[in-house]
């Protein structure tokens, strides 16, 4: 519960919710679609910014992409047919039926989305962010929810080559839990992406190797997770191992 929250917002314009946002006499955030924001228990927070009126609930073709609203729910994604199977199926695994009809795209990118099963897959789709007051786009594995101070995520955007496989693998203390390590794959004729998450804290990791070779797992100098949930040393053995997997199965299946 939100104990301090004493004001509610419906936006209706962007430069409303921005305005609203940075506020500096009050601690405001925007609400996407309230799981998270209530779910944090967060004292600090005074007030919130409903997005619901800004015309962020849309899925469209632009240029060979899927453009997809921050304000679409998980559960349209879970059956909206013109996305691709493995999003969809990534999607249903994030959450649960009740809450994937409340919960939206940009709550789930806006929280700490390091294993979440839905930005993996999008993050080897080569995923997009734009934000509302922020020029260019962001790529998934680059975001972090610390970029979102006086700002909100508006859209995401992945392209859809003509002919490509996918694959998703997780490990977790049982199939239906959360993962502690996580790994997609998108391989077309050309290239392959890979990424990995809960093996670093705060991003996902994205590997780019020829297919269907296997990928060398190089975290740049960080030292990957070490929690009660997995070791360091297990989660960079799990990585590879997944990272295996998910390669060869995309390279299996794709057309052509």
């Amino acid at each position: 519960m939100l104990y301090n929250l004493r004001e509610y917002h419906r936006a209706q314009s962007m430069s409303e919710a921005l305005n609203l946002i940075r506020r500096k006499d009050i601690t405001t955030v925007p609400l996407y679609g309230g799981t998270q924001v209530v779910g944090s228990g967060n004292s600090q927070i005074e007030a919130v910014v409903d997005l619901a009126d800004l015309g962020l609930d849309t899925i469209k073709h632009e240029r060979q992409r899927l453009v997809i609203g921050s304000m679409v729910t998980l559960q349209t994604l879970v059956e909206h047919d013109s996305l691709p199977d493995l999003i969809r199926e990534t999607t249903r695994r994030t959450t649960t039926w009740n809450l994937r009809n409340q919960e939206t795209l940009g709550g789930v990118l806006a929280a700490d989305l390091t294993r979440s099963p839905l930005a993996v897959m999008l993050a080897a789709f080569g995923a997009l962010l734009e934000l509302a007051d922020k020029e260019g786009q962001f790529l998934l594995e680059d975001f972090s929810p610390s970029l979102l101070n006086g700002d909100f995520i508006t859209t995401l955007s992945f392209p859809l080559p003509d002919k490509y496989g996918s694959a998703y693998e997780q490990v977790g203390r049982t199939p239906a839990d959360a993962p502690i390590v996580n790994a997609a794959a998108v391989v077309n004729l050309q290239e392959a992406r890979v990424a990995v998450g809960g093996l670093l804290a705060g991003r996902i990791k994205v590997i780019e190797a020829p297919p269907p070779g296997a990928a060398r797992i190089d975290t740049d100098g960080e030292i990957p997770i070490d929690d009660y949930l997995g070791s360091k040393d297990y989660r960079a053995v799990a990585a590879g191992v997944l990272v295996k997997r998910v390669l060869i199965a995309a390279a299996s299946r794709v057309e052509g």
